[in-house]
C-alpha cells in the first residue's frame, strides 16, 4: 500500500523538542489512515503537528493552514465524519517533514512491522517514532533516522 504523496508537512512544536502527541489508545490499519489524512488535506491542512488515534474511534489531527492558522480536527475512523473542528490564528514552526517524507516515514514503520498505526512523533534531533501494533497484536515502536528513514531501533512490548 502506498499513501498518496502530497506536499504538505508534519510540523513539530519546536518548544518541546518532540511533538506533544496525545497518548494514543487504539490503532488503525494504514489503508484507513491514508484516506483520513486525505480528508484532512481537503479540510485545508498544509502542515501537521499531531496525528493520533483516540478512544479507538477517532483520529485527532492538529496542524496548520497555508495562511498560518492553527487547525484541529477530529474525525470518526469508521466513516470519516468530522466531529470537531476548530481554528485559531498562529504560526507554524519552521522545521517539518513534508507529506512526501511523512509518507516515507509511515512506510518505513510499516516495513519494520507496524501494521496498525497509533501515533507518529518527530523530534528536532532528527528522529521519527512510529507506534502501533504488529501483525501478532503486540505493541511496537520503531525509531527511524529522519534523513533516510533507516531503522535505528525496534521495541516490542
Amino acid at each position: 500500500m502506498q499513501i498518496k504523496p502530497f506536499i504538505y508537512a508534519l510540523v513539530i512544536p519546536a518548544t518541546l523538542g518532540v511533538s506533544s502527541l496525545a497518548q494514543a489508545d487504539g490503532e488503525i490499519p494504514y489503508e484507513r489512515l491514508g484516506s483520513l489524512l486525505d480528508q484532512a488535506e481537503g479540510f485545508g491542512f498544509v502542515g501537521f503537528e499531531e496525528i493520533s488515534v483516540d478512544d479507538r474511534t477517532k483520529l485527532e489531527i492538529e496542524g496548520w493552514r497555508a495562511d498560518g492558522w492553527k487547525l484541529e480536527l477530529e474525525v470518526m475512523i469508521d466513516d470519516g465524519r468530522q466531529i470537531k473542528e476548530s481554528m485559531r490564528e498562529a504560526s507554524a514552526p519552521a522545521w517539518a517533514l513534508s507529506r512526501e517524507r511523512l509518507n516515507a516515514a509511515l512506510e518505513a514503520g510499516r516495513s519494520a512491522g507496524v501494521t496498525h498505526f497509533s501515533q507518529l512523533e518527530v523530534d528536532r534531533d532528527g528522529y521519527v517514532e512510529v507506534e502501533g501494533r504488529d501483525d501478532g497484536g503486540r505493541e511496537i515502536e520503531v525509531r527511524l533516522n529522519s534523513t533516510d528513514f533507516s531503522v535505528i531501533r525496534i521495541e516490542r512490548d
